[in-house]
């Protein structure tokens, strides 16, 4: 198989597909990469509200309630992991023909090394960034429930099973990728690509993503309901928690494909993968950026949510405008002659305990008393 490829010209590995087409499939190498476009475009909204989610916390921490904490630390870092991840997700989508069909993508690009740096290196931060991620979960949670023994036991324990599990993902990965000396990324790719090491890595991945997001979402439910707070307060607070939903949902999508995606692993007469690697991992990458954002936009929650009941916000401004613009509204109404023969019922008690109504919108009473028109209903009959 070498010694063929060595001989190819660079024009040729630029026409030649890097897998056989199915039966009746000609390879289009120039062709708009639909789904690639679509990996973009969503994660680029999901990055983009986390930014904006990351970024009310932030405020919310150290403008109004002047003082951070660990679970700061971890979430600033999984944001940061997050953000690279997208960015290689780019790169692969942009340089490496990712999203397009695998006989789509021309040997020219599956032969170059930066290829596999981009993907392998882009899987190990993956596994680091969860790690920031749910460790925020438990620090926050820390935080709060600290006093009661049992809840707390079990905040360390899922801390402590999080840190070892990915921190085990990301060492085996490193391992099991790294280029041996004199060995090419290539190489060394396709080698665990074809070992069991990656359909295990696959399958636990997926697996623990959803055990550990389900146990994040039901740990703190007990705890709310022992704090001394008032019902509604207690419910609110759940409702708060509840909103990691949201991650169980994409952490299920996300092992539902990992599954398919090693499932599809066909292999060759010589044990290579045949598989549309280029095009199925595409999904993969797409919920794993999601999984990301919408765990670090949870995290936010609690703070966003504190915000909005404790900020002192001054309303009145917004409030003096808004009236402002209705006032000049219902004021231009008396000035379009479509409603000359249109009668305005004014209900309700007038300060001197007189009643409307009055007989148009052209009345000089109506006008005069426009400041008061805001304490009563006005109806405006239809023709």
């Amino acid at each position: 198989m070498a010694a063929p490829l060595a001989q190819l010209t660079p024009a040729e590995l630029a026409n030649t597909p890097s897998v056989p087409p199915p039966p009746g499939i000609t390879p289009n190498f120039d062709g708009p990469n639909n789904l690639g476009n679509a990996v973009i475009a969503s994660t680029s909204v999901f990055v983009a509200i986390t930014l904006i989610f990351m970024g009310v916390r932030t405020y919310a921490k150290f403008k109004i309630f002047g003082k951070g904490s660990w679970d700061d630390v971890t979430c600033v870092l999984g944001l940061i992991g997050t953000l690279a991840y997208w960015i290689l997700l780019i790169i692969q989508v942009k340089n490496n023909g990712s999203g397009r069909h695998q006989w789509d993508v021309p040997l020219s690009i599956v032969l170059k090394e930066s290829t596999y740096t981009v993907s392998v290196i882009a899987a190990w931060l993956l596994s680091l960034t969860y790690i920031f991620v749910k460790s925020t979960f438990f620090i926050l949670y820390w935080n709060i429930f600290k006093p009661f023994r049992w809840q707390k036991y079990g905040i360390l324990g899922g801390a402590i099973l999080v840190v070892i599990f990915y921190g085990g993902i990301t060492l085996a990965l490193i391992i099991g990728t790294s280029p041996r000396p004199g060995q090419l990324w290539r190489d060394a790719f396709y080698k665990w690509l074809n070992g069991e090491a990656n359909r295990i890595e696959g399958q636990l991945l997926g697996t623990m993503g959803l055990i550990t997001d389900l146990y994040i979402l039901i740990l703190p439910i007990s705890g709310v309901l022992r704090l001394q707070l008032t019902p509604k307060k207690k419910f609110a607070l759940v409702m708060t928690f509840m909103s990691g939903l949201g991650a169980c949902v994409c952490s299920t999508l996300t092992l539902y494909y990992r599954t398919r995606f090693v499932n599809d692993l066909s292999r060759d007469s010589s044990g290579n993968s045949v598989a549309d690697l280029s095009y199925s991992s595409s999904k993969i990458q797409i919920l794993n950026t999601v999984e990301c954002c919408v765990g670090i936009c949870i995290t936010c929650v609690p703070s966003i949510s504190a915000l909005l009941r404790h900020g002192n916000f001054n309303v009145a401004p917004v409030r003096s405008k808004i009236d402002s613009f209705v006032g000049k509204v219902r004021r231009s109404w008396t000035r379009n002659p479509s409603y000359d023969s249109q009668e305005a019922i004014i209900r309700g008690s007038k300060k001197d305990g007189t009643e409307g109504p009055y007989r148009n919108l052209k009345d000089p009473a109506f006008v005069a008393d426009s400041p008061e028109v805001s304490a009563y209903e006005m109806a405006i009959p239809q023709r």
